[in-house]
């Protein structure tokens, strides 16, 4: 078979095996601790934004989201409650990450004495985990 049906066929496992039963797992936990995890993953989740906007020239957004990330990582305890939107700090919607990954591989085989990593290989599987991360958090958001 070739490289790519394979690379799909583990992806497919991966979510068999892991992603799902995480899905459902999560889906049973009381509303409270579906809100705090939901928090902290979105406050951790600052830390691709903010250098996502400020690659992208959007200092002003990557100063909020740094601003958020500082509130939430302290007075929210590690992101566990959001002070900062109760504060007034704007929360941004969070960016496809697919061509700041591409960019950031590119690097990578540039100028790191790592082994190359195929491209396609290292951007399916972080944006699946991103992705999966930010539907969690916007599920949980539009139940509330």
């Amino acid at each position: 078979s070739s490289p790519a049906a394979s690379d799909v066929y583990k992806s497919q496992g991966l979510d068999r095996s892991i992603v799902r039963p995480l899905a459902v797992g999560y889906r049973k936990l009381p509303t409270g601790i579906r809100t705090v995890t939901s928090n902290f993953l979105n406050n951790l989740s600052n830390l691709v934004t903010i250098p996502n906007n400020a690659l992208q020239g959007e200092l002003s957004k990557a100063g909020t989201n740094l601003a958020r990330f500082g509130i939430n990582s302290t007075v929210g305890i590690l992101g566990l409650f959001d002070v900062a939107t109760a504060m007034g700090f704007e929360e941004y919607q969070k960016e496809d990450y697919a061509g700041r990954l591409e960019m950031l591989n590119d690097l990578n085989k540039q100028y790191s004495g790592v082994k190359e990593m195929d491209g396609n290989e290292f951007r399916a599987h972080t944006i699946a985990i991103m992705e999966a991360m930010q539907e969690i958090y916007e599920n949980e958001r539009a139940e509330d």
